[in-house]
């Protein structure tokens, strides 16, 4: 840029160049006049707005508070939801030695189709489960030990009764929420095993349709029948 400079002031005329450097100045005291009304209307705000400090809180912050205690009485009950989930957490990791398996075992041109299948199956399972499969499975009305239909709940469709609402009006998690995560993990193996012997046959749709009823119906019938 500097030589650029130089080589046009080189070859500008005296009168040429006069006229170049009002035009600079003239363009640096308007530049300079905006900088010191902005300046102006910045500190004019400050003023108004009186001293930094922390914002007051916002109407929706302010309205809702949780005044939930915690004793040492509840230790046991946390250790066994971190347990829960790690538990949760390695059962889904079956789903990657799945898809190893079966790229392993099918032709190498339909790798990519087979991990995409797994990945969308298990997202399939998830909708199933949440919606009706552990409704079905795990839900009441219970009568003692058992079911009071004798057969499937209906309680928990799409999430029902998973939080709990109290006489404050405050909205808590309840263990209903724990136990739909860690259900869902194996309820997703048992989905990935049992598209697996379909692969190469069966429509990238079909798969997700299957994998949406044996996770919504087709598995919760069985476990409400067993456990």
């Amino acid at each position: 840029v500097a030589a650029v400079g130089l080589l046009v002031i080189s070859r500008a005329g005296g009168e040429e160049l006069r006229d170049l450097l009002a035009e600079l100045r003239q363009l640096a005291e308007s530049q300079k006049e905006r900088i010191d009304a902005y300046e102006a209307i910045a500190a004019k705000r400050a003023e108004a707005e009186g001293p930094d400090g922390p914002l007051p809180p916002r109407k929706l912050q302010g309205a809702m508070t949780y005044s939930g205690s915690y004793t040492p009485a509840d230790d046991p009950e946390i250790m066994t939801h971190i347990w829960l989930l790690l538990c949760g957490v390695l059962a889904m990791f079956m789903q990657a030695g799945f898809a190893m398996i079966e790229t392993g075992v099918y032709r190498t041109k339909n790798t990519q189709a087979i991990l995409i299948k797994n990945l969308a199956a298990a997202l399939a399972s998830v909708l199933g489960w949440w919606t009706t499969g552990y409704s079905l499975a795990y839900s009441g009305p219970f009568a003692g030990s058992f079911k009071a239909n004798k057969v499937l709940g209906y309680e928990a469709f799409a999430g029902h009764h998973f939080m709990i609402s109290g006489q404050d009006g405050q909205v808590t998690p309840s263990s209903r929420m724990l136990a739909w995560f860690i259900t869902w993990a194996f309820c997703s193996a048992a989905t990935a095993i049992a598209i697996a012997g379909v692969g190469e046959r069966i429509h990238f749709v079909g798969s997700l349709i299957f994998s949406y009823i044996f996770s919504g119906f087709i598995y919760p019938l069985v476990v409400a029948a067993t456990w």
